[in-house]
């Protein structure tokens, strides 16, 4: 991995105690942002990693960043 490569990681942790993991990957080589949002623990997780992720990407638009 080259310094243009940046990871960041956090883990969230909802109400009833199900933890998901989201991943940001910053290529700033290519200017490229790729996100990852997924469940620690089952299966299903009733779309709220992609309501996040689709949460986040509309932030970042509205900042244009």
């Amino acid at each position: 991995m080259t310094k243009a490569h940046i990871v960041y990681r956090a883990e969230c942790r909802s109400y009833l105690g199900f933890v998901d993991i989201v991943e940001f990957f910053i290529d700033s080589e290519h200017k490229v942002l790729h996100m990852r949002s997924a469940s620690e623990t089952g299966y299903w997780d009733l779309g709220v990693n992609r309501r996040r992720l689709e949460f986040i990407k509309d932030q970042l638009q509205k900042r244009a960043l």
